[in-house]
């Protein structure tokens, strides 16, 4: 069964909504003239009467195509929520909004409405909504409601076909592993596939849906090396291609010189294996040597883990952080750069193996200092001593002493923050992120065509 299901599965939606013929001989880009202009300004508007008016938004200037290369055409995002949850959501946000006219056209599909999808209207960006039958959160994988999402799934993959053919779609992108419609329906309507892999996940379940990424993807990007080493072991590996996201460097600027202001930051939603815990432990150490340190965790609540939050609340009160330590629900992306300016210390304390981290990069881009755990995205990223510091992630005493260190030395912060940006710009900007990807989507293109068959 775990050999066959990834095969089968698609066999069957295959028969259920045959795909088009292909198009061999027709040219990459082929049929996208009106590539410099948004959908709303040419065949119609797909935002509905009563949304609200567009507006831009600021961006780093990405590059433009390269001579020689052709235009890709509509680039289809296949996302796992229709609001903005996390880094997930605001790395597609990024790239859908900064993609350099006459590169690719981007169009969005999300299971829901929500605040991402008004968010990408907003901006001009062709949005649909579609029922895609997503995990709502990893237990699912070890729940009977796995095989309710993935007939969901099924279902979905059917309308996300029409739509493919309907807006002549030339690539599909999945954005998370947790969102199997786009793929499923890009074999079916033979389109090039690049999944998106953001997560670490693990188990059985893992072990089938790894396999199902690799044999539905002509590309399969990893936002890490930990993401990419954690992939089945098969002989589609070749296939992955290391990404790490990028940063707009527009929007998280480098921030003034200033006095310390003594706040320290944590921005991920409630999961327990974020490290909320580990940061309130540590904050009560550092509010013990430093009293004026004040702390906020920034970070919304699936109400699968309301019940952790009121126990990190209680803690924290425990702990005689009551007016000391904020827990923030959400705060829209739009602020986010300020608050990370308005920072001495960002912490990212996750006790398992991250992923990324994009508030790594983020904070690094405007110069704040950050204090992340010891293994994984972040270790990639932040070199220890030279552009960040990096702690255990089970030992409260030693992320305090990071924190409080960081603090109390002006020298040091201003160290490891003018590191920190030299490190961003030179390998972690939104504009690199874009030119790589477009890179992965030729290659997915050209590969498809050679095999006469995408």
């Amino acid at each position: 069964m775990l050999r066959t299901a990834d095969r089968t599965i698609a066999d069957n939606v295959a028969r259920r909504f045959p795909g088009p013929p292909t198009r061999p001989n027709e040219p990459i880009g082929a049929g996208a003239p009106h590539l410099k202009m948004r959908m709303s300004q040419r065949d119609g508007d797909p935002r509905g009467a009563n949304d609200e008016p567009l507006m831009t938004k600021g961006v780093e200037d990405p590059s433009p195509p390269r001579d020689g290369e052709v235009a890709l055409g509509r680039v289809m995002y296949v996302s796992s929520s229709g609001d903005t949850l996390g880094g997930a959501e605001n790395a597609l946000f990024d790239i859908v909004t900064s993609v350099a006219e006459g590169e690719w056209e981007p169009i969005v599909v999300v299971p829901f409405e929500g605040e991402l999808a008004s968010s990408l209207r907003r901006a001009g960006v062709e949005c649909h909504v579609v029922g895609l039958g997503v995990l709502r959160h990893r237990s699912e994988l070890r729940s009977p409601i796995l095989l309710v999402r993935l007939l969901g799934a099924l279902l979905g993959a059917g309308r996300v076909a029409m739509l493919i053919r309907k807006r002549d779609v030339r690539l599909v992108h999945s954005n998370t592993s947790t969102v199997i419609s786009g793929a499923l329906a890009a074999r079916v309507s033979r389109v090039p596939h690049v999944w998106h892999v953001r997560e670490m996940l693990g188990g059985p379940a893992w072990s089938i849906l790894g396999r199902l990424i690799l044999r539905l993807s002509t590309r399969v990007v990893c936002i890490s090396e930990t993401v990419a080493a954690n992939m089945p072991l098969n002989d589609r590996r070749d296939r992955i291609v290391v990404i790490p996201d990028g940063i707009n460097v527009a929007t998280f600027s480098k921030k003034s010189p200033g006095p310390s202001t003594g706040r320290v930051l944590m921005i991920a939603r409630i999961h327990p294996h974020k490290g909320h815990e580990l940061f309130v432990r540590a904050a009560a150490l550092v509010a013990a040597e430093i009293p004026n340190a004040t702390f906020e965790v920034i970070g919304g609540c699936l109400p699968v883990y309301e019940p952790l939050q009121q126990r990190l609340k209680s803690l924290a009160e425990q702990l005689g952080l009551r007016e000391k330590l904020r827990f923030t629900p959400h705060v829209p992306r739009e602020e986010i750069a300020e608050r990370i300016r308005s920072a001495d210390v960002v912490v990212v304390p996750s006790t398992w193996l991250e992923p990324g981290g994009l508030v790594v990069l983020e904070a690094m881009a405007v110069g704040t200092c950050v204090v992340a755990t010891r293994r994984g995205g972040p270790a990639e990223v932040i070199t220890d001593g030279r552009d960040g510091l990096l702690v255990s992630h089970v030992d409260p005493s030693e992320l305090a002493n990071a924190v409080t260190r960081l603090l109390l030395d002006e020298e040091l912060r201003s160290t490891l923050a003018r590191n920190a940006l030299s490190r961003v710009h030179g390998n972690y900007t939104l504009a690199l992120h874009l030119a790589r990807l477009g890179d992965t989507y030729r290659a997915a293109l050209s590969e498809s065509r050679g095999a006469g068959c995408a």
